[in-house]
């Protein structure tokens, strides 16, 4: 009989609802386990059998109320998805040492040969599963295929990128928010004329990068994006009209700077720089440099704060938010290709710097944000009622979060990212909103062009310093996580019960 993955057995109703019961609560039996996976392979190992994946004792019998163990379970995954290659690329970087798995019984010896090689198998062998627990390696196996976007959207979107991906030397992330084609030697002298020549190598990065066009369009992007945030600001019922009235005028004076400063002004034009043959050198230019930086600094010590400053450089692939000026900085360099093209369609702009835009706009509304006014300052601008009900609403995206796995073995936390993960699922829907706003939107594109912005690769030891060190959620589910929550990703590829990507509605998270 061929099981339809619409369909879900009582395993996948487990793996929704009981996840946050204690492991003996939710403790699976080998039958389960069984009709679990048999539906969840079918789009990987067509018309494989439960006979295939559950075989039974040398006696014949099945048990099939028995108790499952962690081996068991890796057998019968393996089974039910017809083994597993090799990982290239980013799946062999994240795959866990063989080692990971202990007390490991004889008879299964074999038959995990092809799941440790893979490196998605640890803990202890003898253990009892749980619901979570096979939850667990059933997303390890659709991200290790990678096939199926219903199942894991970023794996599948990226795979050709992901399993072709490598690390060029110097770097320790790759991807095209990270990635930079440099040698050692030429990477050191890019960064040290970033330092000491920033005024001007920002003004020929611009004069050759970044066009009129492109800096009138993001503008046009970043003004729609602030309209649609006052719409959604205005909607909420958990907010009172004081409190959004204040909200509004947070977005209404919100300072935009894009592309490059309006003056280049410079101290370098103060400094003299002398050329080897002008009797110059490295360290008599670096000290001409400091110098008229220091008199700089001296000069303007009295000075009122000027928020017209940019904090970033043209050059920088990167964006900020600004609380204490209120204000988002998207340097010409972030919008480049693959993120921003001037010439590419609507959706994929919104999908790669318009998620970027808006999630800068976002931090406004953060738990960090949240405490600062329009003006910059550090101010209570809430209802004793309102501001409750926010961080209620803060609680339940860490939790949302917390302990979800990017990587085999490592997991997100959801305490120490909630800033930035509240500023992305605000991004998430406001995207979608400009996108439903266009004739006949193709939202595929919208959110295949969001999975190719998180696209990256790195060391599992890099991985692992972020997930206790970055306040910002491991990539992967920068996209995945981020998308779950969005009713029209549901509906754009028929994600139902029972497809890694579902999650139950009730259970999804908004803040904005």
């Amino acid at each position: 009989m061929k099981f339809q993955k619409r369909f879900v057995p009582l395993l996948l109703a487990l793996v929704l609802t009981l996840g946050t019961l204690p492991v003996q609560a939710a403790a699976l039996t080998r039958g389960e386990a069984a009709q679990a996976l048999l539906s969840a392979a079918q789009d990987y190992n067509p018309g494989v059998q439960r006979s295939d994946i559950l075989k039974g004792y040398p006696d014949g019998s099945l048990a099939l109320d028995g108790t499952l163990t962690r081996a068991q379970a890796l057998v019968m995954l393996t089974r039910a998805f017809g083994g597993f290659a090799i990982p290239v690329g980013d799946n062999a970087r994240m795959a866990l040492p063989a080692s990971s798995l202990t007390n490991v019984p004889a008879w299964a010896a074999e038959e995990l040969s092809s799941v440790l090689a893979a490196g998605l198998a640890d803990g202890d062998a003898n253990e009892a599963m749980s619901a979570e627990a096979l939850s667990a390696l059933l997303r390890r196996a659709y991200a290790a295929k990678g096939t199926n976007l219903r199942d894991d959207y970023y794996a599948a979107v990226n795979k050709s990128w992901l399993d072709g991906s490598d690390i060029p030397a110097g770097l320790s992330i790759n991807g095209p928010f990270y990635g930079l084609s440099l040698t050692v030697n030429e990477q050191i002298a890019a960064q040290q004329v970033q330092a000491l020549l920033a005024d001007y190598l920002s003004r020929t990065y611009v004069d050759e990068y970044f066009s009129a066009k492109a800096k009138s369009d993001v503008e046009e992007m970043i003004g729609e994006f602030i309209a649609i945030y006052k719409e959604r600001i205005l909607a909420q019922d958990w907010m009172s009209a004081e409190t959004k009235a204040k909200a509004v005028k947070k977005l209404d004076t919100m300072g935009v700077k894009v592309g490059y400063p309006d003056s280049w002004e410079s101290c370098l034009d103060r400094a003299e720089i002398k050329s080897p043959a002008e009797g110059g050198s490295f360290f008599s230019n670096v000290i001409a440099i400091q110098m008229a930086m220091k008199q700089d600094v001296l000069a303007h010590q009295n000075d009122a704060p000027d928020k017209s400053e940019w904090i970033m450089t043209p050059f920088t692939v990167n964006a900020c938010y600004n609380p204490s000026a209120n204000d988002i900085t998207f340097p010409a360099a972030i919008l480049q290709s693959p993120l921003y093209d001037v010439n590419a369609s609507r959706e994929e702009n919104l999908g790669g710097i318009g998620y970027i835009i808006a999630h800068e706009i976002t931090h406004a509304f953060d738990n960090n944000g949240a405490k600062f006014d329009e003006n910059g300052s550090a101010a209570d601008w809430w209802t004793a009622e309102d501001y409750a009900a926010f961080q209620q609403k803060c609680q339940a995206v860490a939790e949302w979060y917390d302990g979800q796995e990017a990587y085999p073995g490592i997991a997100c936390s959801g305490a120490l990212t909630i800033s930035e993960n509240v500023a992305d699922l605000g991004a998430a829907k406001c995207i979608v909103a400009a996108a439903k706003k266009l004739d006949h939107p193709d939202l595929d594109k919208l959110f295949r062009a969001v999975a190719n912005t998180w696209a990256s690769t790195t060391s599992r030891q890099m991985r692992e310093y972020l997930a206790v060190t970055d306040v910002h959620a491991p990539d992967k589910l920068r996209c995945n996580r981020v998308l779950q929550t969005l009713p029209e990703f549901y509906t754009t590829y028929g994600i139902r019960p029972g497809d890694g990507m579902w999650t139950a509605p009730e259970t999804r998270v908004s803040v904005w």
